[in-house]
């Protein structure tokens, strides 16, 4: 006899694996299409490579456990992949200089914070424990 799962279980499976990749640490070949869209973005100043690199950006973002220091990164590029008049060397290298910080932060982990202790303010946590 075979069982089948019903409906609605499969959109749940889906949305844990995709839960749980969001929790494994980035790696280099994760951050390589983020990294290449930037520089082509730099390189090219025009409005497709500069989306494209504003989107990847973006969705490092939404990575829940990436560092504080990647999405600062991320952000600055999603604000600064914009096509400008010219090109000058300082936007350039500026983006240049994002691409290889993201490769250097968005590999490491941002620790997990304890859970809070639901304790009113000024009272004594119970014997055996210590206070931060």
């Amino acid at each position: 006899m075979t069982r089948h799962l019903p409906g609605a279980v499969l959109p749940l499976l889906l949305v844990a694996g995709i839960a749980r990749a969001q929790e494994e640490p980035l790696t280099r070949m994760d951050l390589r299409p983020v990294y290449d869209a930037v520089v082509a973005c730099a390189q090219r100043n025009d409005d497709g490579s500069c989306q494209q690199a504003r989107q990847r950006a973006d969705r490092l973002l939404d990575r829940r456990f990436v560092t504080a220091l990647c999405k600062d990164n991320a952000f600055a590029v999603t604000v600064r992949a914009v096509p400008v008049a010219g090109n000058p060397y300082e936007r350039r290298e500026d983006l240049l200089r994002r691409a290889d910080e993201l490769m250097a932060t968005c590999t490491a982990r941002e620790p997990q914070k304890p859970a809070p202790t639901n304790q009113p303010p000024g009272q004594q946590p119970p014997s055996g424990q210590s206070r931060p």
